[in-house]
C-alpha cells in the first residue's frame, strides 16, 4: 500500500502528518460498520478456530466441552477481533475537529508490527461484544525492519465489553503498525525479501506431515503448578506450507475486517465511494482492495515483495495455538505481546515453539510466565511473543482478575 512518495519526500512529510495524527489522541472512533460476528455462536467459534487451522474440540465438540471445566463450549483467545458491535461516540467540538477531514497517513504504506492481549475471561456462547477503538501512541522512528529510513509507529488500542448494563470490559487488543516506504531499495539489503521462494522434497514434506500428526495438546488434564519449572520447554507446532487458501480460510473465520469495511461487487463500488485511496486498478484495468497483496502475486511484487505473504495476525493465532495446546484446557490465557519480524510468504512453513521463563502469580492465583517464537524453514526468526498463563486447580476453572482500569480506557500512552 505505498504512493509515489520517494524517500526524501518522506523524510519532510511523515512528522508533519504524525504530529497532525496526534491531535486524535484518545478520542474513540466513529463507525458503524457491523463485525463479521455480532454474536457468539457455536458456528461462529467454530469458524474462527478452523480458520487458523486449530482443531481444538473445546472450541468445536459440544459434549467434550459440556465435560470440560467450563461446562460448554468456549472461544479461542483472540476471537474477539472478529467481533464488536461499535459504541456511540458523542464527540466534542474540539475532538470532532481534530477528527475532521482525511487520514493524514493515507496513501503510505503500513504493517501491523506487533500486537497486545489482555483477557479478562473465556467467551461463551451467546455473548454480544461491544467495542471502541482510538489512537493511543503516535511516534517517529528512524527505522524499522519493515520500512527503510525514517517512519511511524502508531498504536490503536481496542476495548471489547459484555453488552450488560455495566458494560464490563472482557479484552483489550493493542495494535502496532509501522509506516513508510517499503521498497525495493531497502529490500535488497535485506535477506528476509530477496531470498529465494521455498520448494519441499518428499523428506520436507514428510518432516510437516510427521509434526502435524504428533501435535501434541493437553486436553482435559490438569497442568499442575507445582511441577511447572523454568526452562521446561513446550512442545513444537507446524504451521504451513502457507497457501493461498490458508489466507482464504482465515477471513473465513475472522471476516473480512472493519478497518476499511471491504465487501463484494456493490458493497466494494460503495465503499470505494468512501475510501477510493484504498483501491487501485489492478492487471485487467478494473479498481480492487490494496489488501489484495495478501492473495494477489503481481500486486504484492508492485510493492517490492517477492510473492503473496501473510498477516502477521495468523501467526498470532497459530502462537497461541501452541499456548492452548499447552495449557490445556482448565487454564485461561491471561496476556500476550507478539511481534512480527520477517515477511512469512506463500510456501514458508512456520516452526513455532517456546518455553517457561517464570513461574507467579497474577492477583495471588498461580500463573506461568512464557516465551515463543517461530522460525521459518530456512532459521530465520519471523516472530515472537511472550504470554501470561493462569492456572486452575483440579476441575475448577481459573479466577481470572478484572481489566486494570488503566486499559479500559482510550487515554494515550
Amino acid at each position: 500500500m505505498t504512493d509515489n512518495s520517494t524517500r526524501s519526500d518522506l523524510q519532510t512529510f511523515l512528522p508533519e502528518a504524525v504530529e497532525k495524527v496526534r491531535a486524535r489522541l484518545g478520542i474513540p472512533e466513529r463507525s458503524n460498520r457491523m463485525p463479521h460476528n455480532e454474536f457468539v455462536t457455536y458456528d461462529s467459534i467454530r469458524h474462527y478456530a478452523e480458520g487458523y487451522g486449530d482443531d481444538n474440540p473445546l472450541w468445536s465438540e459440544r459434549q467434550y466441552a459440556r465435560n470440560s471445566c467450563w461446562g460448554d463450549v468456549i472461544a479461542p483467545p483472540f476471537f474477539p477481533t472478529s467481533a464488536g458491535v461499535p459504541i456511540a461516540v458523542a464527540w466534542s467540538d474540539a475532538q470532532a475537529s481534530a477528527m475532521a477531514g482525511r487520514d493524514p497517513l493515507r496513501g503510505i504504506g503500513q504493517y501491523l508490527r506487533a500486537e497486545r492481549w489482555t483477557l479478562a475471561r473465556p467467551l461463551f456462547v451467546g455473548t454480544r461484544l461491544l467495542k471502541t477503538r482510538g489512537l493511543v501512541r503516535a511516534d517517529i522512528v528512524p527505522s524499522t525492519r519493515f520500512a527503510g529510513g525514517v517512519s511511524a509507529v502508531l498504536c490503536y488500542r481496542l476495548i471489547y465489553f459484555d453488552d450488560s448494563p455495566d458494560r464490563v470490559p472482557v479484552a483489550v487488543n493493542e495494535r502496532e503498525y509501522v509506516y513508510g516506504i517499503f521498497s525495493s531499495e531497502r529490500d535488497a539489503a535485506d535477506s528476509s525479501h530477496q531470498r529465494e521462494l521455498a520448494h519441499y522434497d518428499a523428506a520436507a514434506l514428510a518432516k510437516i506431515d510427521a509434526a502435524y500428526a504428533s501435535e501434541f495438546r493437553r486436553g482435559p488434564a490438569v497442568l499442575d503448578a507445582q511441577a511447572v519449572k523454568i526452562g521446561d520447554q513446550l512442545p513444537e507446532i507446524v504451521r504451513g506450507p502457507l497457501t493461498v487458501t490458508d489466507v482464504i480460510a482465515h477471513h473465513v473465520g475472522l471476516g473480512l475486517g472493519d478497518l476499511f469495511g471491504v465487501g463484494a461487487l456493490r458493497l466494494a463500488y460503495l465503499n470505494r465511494q468512501r475510501i477510493p485511496g484504498f483501491y487501485s486498478e489492478n492487471r485487467f484495468g478494473a479498481f480492487d482492495v490494496k489488501q489484495r497483496c495478501h492473495w494477489e502475486e503481481d500486486w504484492a511484487q508492485a510493492l517490492g515483495r517477492p510473492t503473496i505473504y501473510d498477516y502477521a495476525a495468523m501467526r498470532m493465532n497459530w502462537i497461541a495455538n501452541a499456548i492452548t495446546n499447552w495449557m490445556g484446557d482448565g487454564a485461561c490465557l491471561r496476556s500476550f505481546e507478539g511481534r512480527a519480524r520477517r515477511f512469512n510468504y506463500i510456501g514458508d512453513t512456520q516452526w513455532i515453539g517456546g518455553s517457561v521463563i517464570g513461574v507467579s502469580e497474577v492477583d495471588r492465583r498461580p500463573a506461568v510466565e512464557l516465551q515463543l517464537q517461530g522460525t521459518n524453514q530456512i532459521g530465520e526468526l519471523t516472530c515472537e511473543a511472550s504470554a501470561t498463563v493462569i492456572l486452575g486447580a483440579d476441575s475448577a476453572p481459573p479466577e481470572m482478575p478484572a481489566i486494570p482500569t488503566s486499559l479500559a480506557s482510550l487515554a494515550s500512552q
